[in-house]
């Protein structure tokens, strides 16, 4: 058997698990603070995007993508942080928000626990 039959037989016996988890769209200030908490989101099997806060035209570009959640890190403007709530509140009532102000140590917990209202 050649090493790509063995893959394939190998992926037919262990079948890669579909994410359950919601895509979350990071927004923050900082490339290196997006990289990090979406290394952690990802370990824990959510599917990230990160957007800095800076982007021209910031709601409409997270507007396009497909999301369940969305983490506002603390350090945005909270004029950004304003529109962006607004901005999905009204296109997308049933998107969990999550505010998080700290380290990324309780990130996981905070998106958790959003997922359970409503």
């Amino acid at each position: 058997m050649d090493q790509v039959d063995l893959k394939e037989s190998l992926q037919s016996q262990n079948p890669t698990p579909e994410t359950t988890k919601p895509r979350v769209i990071v927004i923050g200030r900082h490339d290196y603070i997006l990289d990090t908490i979406g290394g952690i989101l990802r370990r824990e099997g959510f599917e990230p995007t990160g957007m800095l806060e800076t982007l021209d035209d910031l709601p409409k570009k997270v507007l396009k993508k497909p999301f369940e959640v969305l983490l506002l890190g603390g350090g945005i403007d909270p004029h950004v942080r304003g529109t962006l709530i607004e901005a999905v509140q009204n296109a997308r009532p049933d998107c969990h928000i999550v505010e998080h102000f700290g380290g990324p140590a309780t990130i996981i917990s905070e998106i958790s626990e959003a997922l359970k209202t409503r």
